[in-house]
């Protein structure tokens, strides 16, 4: 079965995990999924939000913690509501494969770097395949295995052998010193 993942706010579909006792519980013995690894990608995610936030299990439920307390889901920016609800969808839908449809709309430049090794490992660590459709050139930077023999971005389609460099020191340049999180940052059992 094939899912497809699009980046919205569907946070009327997430009100359970975050307000019903064992939901979050319910939904990974379905689809067999960590909730664990959910709660670390939201963390890895969250902590580059305007206002940090991390995230926990408290009584069964998902809670938000920022500097000004505990917080719900309507408390979240549009944009964070869509990250949490996508990860969500790719973490516990019980299907065999994604599509992950433009996972860069709300995704900060350092996370999109970080987007493709974070649904690697949660491919690996699920069995689920995955099919990203994306513009942004951060999301397939350092993922050069991934891309299809016809390479386009911005527009302009280009060997990327022959500029590879010279491309990749452009796009560290623009993201400035916080194009990449260190790997001590995401620890995987």
């Amino acid at each position: 079965t094939v899912k497809i993942v699009s980046v919205k706010d569907d946070s009327d579909n997430l009100d359970g995990i975050f307000n019903t006792s064992g939901e979050l519980e319910s939904v990974a013995n379905a689809s067999g999924a960590d909730i664990d690894t959910f709660i670390k990608i939201l963390n890895r995610y969250g902590k580059h939000s305007f206002v940090p936030k991390t995230y926990s299990i408290e009584d069964g439920r998902v809670v938000i913690h920022s500097d000004s307390g505990d917080l719900g889901i309507d408390d979240l920016s549009d944009g964070e509501r869509a990250v949490v609800s996508m990860w969500y969808d790719i973490l516990f839908s019980p299907v065999d494969v994604l599509l992950v449809e433009e996972p860069e709309r709300t995704l900060h430049i350092v996370l999109q770097h970080n987007f493709i090794d974070d649904l690697k490992r949660v491919c690996d660590s699920t069995g689920k395949r995955a099919i990203v459709v994306t513009h942004s050139p951060h999301i397939v930077l350092d993922n050069d295995d991934m891309l299809p023999e016809s390479r386009s971005i911005a527009g302009s389609s280009y060997d990327l052998d022959a500029e590879d460099e010279s491309y990749r020191k452009k796009l560290k340049e623009c993201s400035g010193d916080n194009y990449a999180m260190e790997e001590s940052e995401w620890e995987w059992k």
